[in-house]
């Protein structure tokens, strides 16, 4: 059998033909803005003018994770960024309650794709050098971006490293207690999806949110929140 970039060593598929569509990822990014980043726009120029008259007005950063399993030349992971890059600038200017320019709460995307195919790593990474450099202007944008292209194994990924656990403020926090999410998103076969299943639920508890595109994740219907577009998507706790 050919080896082929969708392959593991043993030469089993892991991955499918046909590449995820930008439908999808528009979609993905509209649930996540509406589950997610409104409520944190909208936290966030409350608390901004209750303490306008404090020396610590300054917008809080917040952080965002979009890590690709399988990332292939990272058209799709680029895009979800991209997308999820103009929504938070949309709720910037469209929100009623919306801060003002000079006070616009600023959003860091660390955008991280995983493959293993050499040939796709260095198309993955003159695709996100191209990418670094579209949307780093105008500097003026609330939203910064930045990317890694990583080889790896997804079956022997080191957890510890890759998928920090993401924290929420609490009841007690300074800041508003909902924070971006870190987002796993895949697009890989069943037999795949299988047998990551118990890295796909360590992760979970760390308090990702993961994606399946077009395929479930067998064993996790308890965790699944939502589908947009063909994106399953799962969590350990409803947004």
């Amino acid at each position: 059998m050919a080896d082929l970039p969708f392959q593991w060593d043993d030469g089993n598929f892991i991955s499918p033909f046909v590449a995820a569509s930008e439908a999808d990822m528009e979609a993905f990014a509209e649930w996540l803005t509406a589950c997610y980043l409104s409520s944190i726009v909208h936290n966030s120029s409350t608390s901004s003018r209750n303490r306008a008259d404090q020396l610590c007005a300054v917008p809080w950063p917040y952080e965002m994770r979009l890590t690709d399993l399988g990332c292939g030349d990272a058209t799709v992971v680029l895009s979800l960024a991209q997308h999820l890059r103009k929504d938070w600038c949309d709720l910037q200017s469209t929100t009623d309650d919306a801060p003002p320019p000079d006070h616009a709460v600023p959003l860091h995307i660390i955008v991280t794709g995983i493959d293993l195919d050499d040939a796709l790593l260095d198309t993955a990474a003159a695709n996100a050098s191209v990418f670094s450099v579209t949307v780093a202007s105008p500097s003026s944008l609330p939203v910064s971006i930045e990317t890694h292209i990583l080889s790896q194994d997804l079956r022997t990924i080191d957890v510890d490293v890759h998928f920090p656990r993401c924290v929420q403020g609490g009841a007690d926090s300074f800041y508003p207690s909902t924070r971006p999410p870190y987002v796993l998103y895949m697009y890989l076969l069943p037999d795949a999806l299988a047998l990551l299943r118990e890295k796909l639920v360590d992760i979970l508890e760390r308090g990702w949110v993961v994606a399946s595109n077009r395929w479930p994740i067998p064993g996790l219907e308890a965790s699944l929140q939502a589908c947009a577009g063909h994106v399953h998507i799962y969590s350990r706790t409803a947004p």
